[in-house]
């Protein structure tokens, strides 16, 4: 299993990555598209303004990508501002 967190400088990433990694998961930070939708899991993490993180999401052209693999109907979690900015 192949798992991706979205990078797009928003959120503790480091404590999700060394969570996954303490149950050796195969777990990668990426804002890479091909890396993204070939997951099968996606995590959005997120701390802080909801404006902020849309503006991130716009920045690094992922809104399209998250899109897409929602649609794949593979699992997304969204945590804490990455739950809002799903919706």
């Amino acid at each position: 299993m192949n798992y991706v967190i979205i990078d797009y400088d928003i959120g503790n990433v480091k404590s999700i990555l060394n969570a996954f990694r303490e149950y050796s998961v195969n777990i990668k930070l990426t804002r890479n598209k091909k890396d993204i939708l070939n997951a099968d899991g996606l995590i959005l993490p997120g701390v802080g303004a909801f404006s902020h993180g849309m503006d991130n999401l716009y920045k690094y052209k992922l809104i399209d990508i998250i899109h897409d693999y929602v649609l794949s109907n593979k699992p997304f979690l969204g945590i804490c501002l990455g739950m809002q900015l799903l919706f």
